[in-house]
């Protein structure tokens, strides 16, 4: 997911617009990030990229990350990951969490730069960790999938918790499917339990149990089954090939 501060979805700020034009015309780095917003919000795209040029090469990071999505989204400029992945590299060595959001998409994405789920999870964690939600949920997804990390969910659902409690929707939405599936509410015990011992997800193959639910989940390898009762002549039987293996609940 891209960061709330993305050029894509800006909202105005109430500003001295000449004030702040002519503080920016006497190299003031942060006035040419705000008048570089101002402008990406009337489109008018190349004076704001102008504008967020002078602000980044100052090293002022709000106008790093900004020259970052000019070039990711083809704004005022050709549109270039690899140059973005450089002004969000800036932004995010300078602790910018909406620069590290980026970085971390451009790995985990692989754009601008090689596809690399730990280096994203590097990221995701570097900014979730100064409370932005959109890198708590990528984290989370990361834990979720097992992306960069191994498969944990108890670290998923309490990354996607900091998140949807800061109203990010597409977090409060995985938390809703997980309590739909009736497992959400013997995590959340679970992370509240004892977040300090930082256990292991489980090791892909073992069988394990739910006690909560009374499941057992039996890991089913990959290969050729015949699918179908050899008991019921009537019944079309099927050979299915699975060529991933998965967790089956009984």
């Amino acid at each position: 997911s891209h960061a709330q501060l993305s050029i894509q979805v800006l909202e105005s700020e109430v500003i001295d617009f000449d004030k702040t034009l002519a503080e920016a015309k006497q190299g003031d780095a942060e006035s040419q990030y705000k008048i570089a917003k101002e402008l990406y919000i009337q489109k008018k795209f190349d004076d704001a990229c102008k504008w967020t040029r002078k602000s980044a090469e100052q090293g002022y990071p709000f106008g790093q990350h900004f020259l970052g999505d000019a070039y990711y989204y083809g704004k005022g400029v050709a549109k270039n990951f690899v140059e973005a992945v450089k002004w969000y590299r800036k932004a995010a060595e300078q602790g910018n969490p909406d620069g590290q959001n980026q970085l971390g998409n451009a790995y985990y994405y692989g754009e601008g730069v090689a596809k690399d789920y730990v280096e994203a999870v590097k990221w995701y964690r570097e900014a979730a960790e100064q409370g932005d939600d959109y890198s708590q949920y990528d984290l989370g997804n990361a834990y979720f999938y097992g992306k960069g990390v191994l498969k944990d969910y108890k670290e998923a659902v309490k990354w996607y918790r900091l998140a949807a409690d800061q109203g990010h929707a597409d977090a409060q939405f995985k938390l809703g499917l997980i309590n739909d599936n009736g497992t959400g509410e013997a995590k959340k015990e679970a992370v509240q339990e004892d977040e300090t011992k930082n256990e292991s997800a489980i090791t892909l193959g073992e069988n394990f149990t739910v006690p909560d639910l009374n499941l057992d989940m039996i890991w089913v390898y990959p290969g050729t089954f015949t699918m179908g009762s050899p008991e019921n002549a009537s019944e079309i039987q099927h050979q299915v090939t699975l060529t991933k293996g998965f967790y089956l609940g009984r």
